[in-house]
């Protein structure tokens, strides 16, 4: 579907702070990338330009997050076609 989710990872504890990023291209179609807590979106970013992106999405608190990336499909297509090089997640700097 146009919302479909493609990626639902385990939760997992997420410091505040902490960043999630995604490198890639998207040749057709768009993506959304974010954080969900309690079946809900928090944090999302969605990315429907072609060509190359780069995505930091912080947490906005310490929680259990779920990171999720899901189709984000304009108009009668279905169509998607898109490339993640790099995704992980940074660890927020620790204050002394």
């Amino acid at each position: 579907g146009p919302l479909l989710y493609l990626v639902e990872m385990k939760p997992r504890r997420i410091e505040k702070g902490t960043a999630f990023i995604a490198e890639g291209t998207i040749e057709k179609g768009g993506v959304t990338f974010g954080l969900v807590a309690d079946d809900e979106w928090k944090v999302q970013l969605h990315v429907r330009q072609t060509g190359d992106f780069s995505v930091v999405i912080l947490a906005p608190d310490t929680r259990d997050y779920k990171v999720v990336f899901a189709n984000n499909l304009v108009g009668m297509s279905l169509h998607n076609r898109v490339t993640l090089r790099r995704v992980g997640l940074v660890a927020a700097p620790s204050h002394p």
